[in-house]
């Protein structure tokens, strides 16, 4: 994640944000715990894996206390996911005490396009709702940044 991060300001020294979805929640998550100051402007963790599965891990297990950046904890309520249960979402967001800003944004809606309740066609993945979860996100990640300025 440093690497990435280090490569996303070499051109210019730009807002950058983690954001991962479903198992890549606990990668954004320990990616966050474990930023250089300043180097990122949040975190944005998508249907999180709050209970042990394949994994072997949740983003309980990735620093949740260490994140010291605004973060954003998206769940939609019509999540069937077994590893990813909206319900998790405020206990997750609970769990970043260091950050400043910790908001959790529920959403609804998606369709079910191959039975797979924890894969990218299905509510799990915004299927059918992607471009009203898309702009929530990027309005978001906009109110966090200052005008002319990084992250500090």
């Amino acid at each position: 994640v440093e690497d990435i991060v280090r490569f996303a300001h070499e051109p210019a020294r730009a807002p950058v944000f983690l954001l991962g979805t479903s198992p890549g929640s606990i990668a954004a998550m320990n990616g966050a715990a474990h930023a250089a100051p300043g180097s990122i402007n949040g975190v944005i963790l998508t249907e999180s894996v709050s209970v042990m599965g394949g994994s072997g891990e949740t983003v309980f297990d990735a620093g949740p206390d260490k994140v010291r950046v605004p973060a954003l904890v998206v769940a939609n309520r019509d999540d069937r996911c077994n590893v990813a249960p909206p319900a998790n979402a405020p206990k997750i967001a609970a769990a970043m005490t260091a950050s400043p800003d910790v908001r959790v944004l529920f959403v609804s809606g998606g369709n079910d396009r191959d039975g797979n309740d924890c894969g990218s066609l299905a509510p799990h993945g915004y299927y059918g709702i992607e471009p009203k979860v898309v702009s929530a996100i990027t309005n978001w990640m906009d109110a966090h940044l200052v005008p002319g300025r990084t992250a500090q």
